[in-house]
Parts: C-alpha cells; structure tokens; sequence
C-alpha cells in the first residue's frame, strides 16, 4: 500500500526532495520517489535501471554539499535504505550511489560531535515557486532547545490550518527553541507581532540565525512589511521569572535586565503559545505563575487574552498536575484538539519524532469568568 496515498493520507502529493529535505522517514521518501518513478517495483529490483539510481543519488548527493541541507548522518542511513530496500545490495551500480558510499566512510569513523549542525525546510504551501522555510537544528546536542519537537510540529501545522486564531495578534511564545512556531505564527497567521523566547544562550543565538535567514520567507509571505517589524527574540527564563512574581503582578525577579523585554511582551501580548513545555514537575509551579501573569496584565489591546499550548503527553501525571496547578490559579482548560485529531493534522513538518504525533494534544487557557450575580 501506498504511504502516501493510503497509510499516510495526512501528506498531501510531495516531492521526494521536499521530504530528504524535511529530514522525513525513509519509509515516506521511497515511496513518494516510487511514485516519481513508476519503474521501481516493491517487489523486485530487476527493474531498478543504473539511470533511477543515478536519479535518486544526485538528489541526495546535491543535498550532501548544501551548507543549509539536511543532517549527512541522516543522508547515510537513507541512502544505505535506498540500496537495502530499492536496490539489493550486489545491485549498485550507478556512480552517485558509489560516492556517497565513498563519503559515508569518513562519517562511519567520526564519532557524534554536539556542535555538528544542519537544516532543515519545509514547503508549507508545496508550491514549487515557493520559499521553503528554513530550520537549524543541532540533532547531537543535549540542550533540548537546539531540536525539533512532536508539539512544535504539530502546534505549527495547527496555525497553518487555523490561522485565523493569531491574526492581528501580538504573540509571545515562550520556549521557543528554534523559533519555529514563532515564523509560523509571523508567516502564515498574519499575527501583528511574535515575540519568541527561550533562556540558553545556545538557543537564543539559534533562534536568531533562523529568525535571520528566513528573512526572504517572511518577505514572501508579508511583502508589505519588514520581517524585523513583525518577529524578535529575547531572553526569559520562566523559572526565575515565575518564582518573582508577587499578588500585585510585580516580577520581582525582572530586576535582571535580561527579563524586562520579554516581561514587556507579556504585558502587551494578546496571546501566549508555547510547545512541549509541560515535562518536568519542577517546573510547573513558575510556569503556570508566568500563564498567570500574562493572562492578568492589563493591556489596551481590544483582544481578549488567551493562551494556546500543546504538549506531548509523556507522564499523564506531570500534565495532570499542570491542570490542577492552573485550576488554583483560576485557569481555566479546554481543549482544541484531542490526541486522535492531532494525529490526524495534515502534515506540513513530516520530520521523524521520537513519539507519534497521536501523543500531543493542543489547548487553550484563559482566566475563569467569575458568575455574575
């Protein structure tokens, strides 16, 4: 059966290039070059010419010397599936495939550098003419930051389709990583502003190099303004934020000038977004302080303050305890889409997660309405 047709009937008709450069499962990337290349048979390599082959290693040898392509490690293993699946392992013959076998040995003997990065990008419209925007992510590093995640993807594929819902707004999203939700929200949705912030010093100078180099995406996308009017970054760190906050909505902790910028979007801001920032208990009580914050702050935007969030649900008992820490805040959960319909998004990131996108689930929080007597 075909994946893209029938197991995956979430992507909609892809070039196998956008998919090698989504960084997307190999499973998704042959099928969608067997659907290029109606020759190749699943159930035999016989038909498989020295030209396909050709074909197939010249699109991932072009990737290989991008400076802005995707992981090498990555480019490996699909090409050693592409021989073990497509070809047959006695079978190549195609002189690009012979190369990029000639270069996997220099990666095979090099041992996992934190530092070594790549990119990724993404077609979201999947127009050929179109700018694809652009992702840097350090796969091998453990700051958590410096990666793509399952809620990122699929809060962002969330906005593509409901774009409506930031539209004029002043957004702030808070661990913002890579930034790329932020774009999405400053791209797609038309938001007014996106203030996107993180607190490693690793994250924030990542997220500017995406916010900069997707400067021709933005200008696609809003021709009329400039991409440095509609999207920033800054600094806050919400577990020194969170913890400084008194009953009279003072950040104390906003002493360290690093945080007053940030604290100043959060006044401003009409909506508050962020991904994969529910996994860790200790975290939780500042966390939910800064949602408090946010949602509190008078503002003179005609906008009602709200937050939209998704999580990937990896201990029900951490995100459990998120609920009820916002429930004694006096706020208040409801949820835009379940873990099923999140698995069924259309996909517009088809990057390979650790866990299925069924897992994550998106909401909005808002402070409780007080009945009216």
């Amino acid at each position: 059966m075909s994946l893209l047709a029938g197991d995956d009937h979430r992507l909609l008709a892809v070039h196998a290039v956008d998919l090698v450069s989504a960084m997307a499962p190999s499973d998704l990337v042959l099928e969608a070059f067997r659907q290029e290349h109606p020759s190749l048979k699943e159930d035999s390599c016989a038909d498989t010419t020295v030209a396909v082959q050709e074909i197939f290693g010249s699109m991932v040898n072009i990737l290989y010397e991008d400076e802005m392509g995707p992981s090498k490690r990555y480019l490996q293993r699909l090409l050693l599936k592409f021989i073990s699946v497509v070809v047959g392992e006695d079978r190549t013959e195609s002189e690009a495939l012979m190369q990029l076998l000639l270069k996997r040995l220099s990666i095979r003997n090099s041992f996992p550098d934190a530092n070594e990065c790549c990119h990724v990008s993404f077609r979201i419209q999947r127009l050929r003419h179109e700018i694809p925007l652009r992702i840097r992510i350090f796969p091998q590093h453990n700051d958590v930051a410096l990666r793509m995640w399952e809620a990122g993807a699929v809060l962002s594929e969330f906005f593509v389709q409901c774009g409506g819902l930031l539209a004029g707004r002043k957004v702030v999203e808070l661990g913002a990583g890579t930034a790329v939700t932020g774009l999405v929200a400053a791209g797609c949705c038309k938001a007014s502003h996106v203030h996107c912030t993180d607190f490693t010093q690793a994250s924030l100078d990542n997220m500017k190099h995406n916010v900069a180099i997707n400067e021709p995406w933005l200008r696609q996308k809003r021709p009329k303004e400039e991409p440095q009017s509609v999207i920033s970054s800054g600094y806050l760190e919400w577990g020194e934020f969170g913890n400084g906050i008194d009953e009279n909505l003072n950040p104390e902790a906003a002493v360290n000038p690093l945080l007053v910028p940030s604290a100043d979007h959060l006044i401003q801001g009409d909506t508050l977004i962020a991904a994969d920032v529910v996994y860790d208990k200790a975290i939780l009580s500042p966390l939910v302080r800064t949602i408090w914050y946010f949602l509190t702050a008078t503002t003179s935007s005609p906008h009602e303050k709200t937050a939209i969030f998704a999580t990937t649900i990896r201990n029900q008992s951490t995100f459990q305890l998120f609920q009820e820490q916002l429930h004694s805040q006096g706020i208040s959960s409801q949820i835009l889409l379940s873990r099923k319909e999140c698995g069924n998004l259309q996909l517009v990131f088809p990057m390979n997660f650790i866990q299925p996108r069924s897992d994550v689930v998106i909401y909005s929080l808002h402070l409780q309405r007080k009945p009216t007597k």
